[in-house]
């Protein structure tokens, strides 16, 4: 719901609870919703480190408090993103 405090709202994004019984196991991940802190993170490292090696990835995921998979996940999207504006005609 819209209303609820943000790290409530994240809590529920990023740790899904027990699974409901008589419920198949798969499903999405729901959608992970960034702290403008965590935002600010990546677009920083971004700017200067377009890939990341494993062991800088565990250093930002670990730094920004998200998992690895999650910094590769933004990571993948945001050079989609990147090579969409470079590659855009003038």
């Amino acid at each position: 719901s819209p209303h609820l405090p943000l790290e409530l709202h994240l809590r529920g994004k990023l740790e899904p609870g027990p699974p409901e019984p008589g419920k198949a196991k798969k499903g999405r991940r729901s959608r992970t919703v960034f702290t403008e802190l965590q935002l600010m993170g990546l677009e920083k490292r971004f700017e200067k480190q377009k890939y990341l090696s494993t062991p800088d990835r565990i250093d930002l995921a670990e730094s920004l408090g998200l998992s690895q998979l999650q910094v590769k996940t933004w990571y993948q999207n945001r050079r989609m993103k990147w090579k969409k504006i470079v590659s855009a005609p003038h």
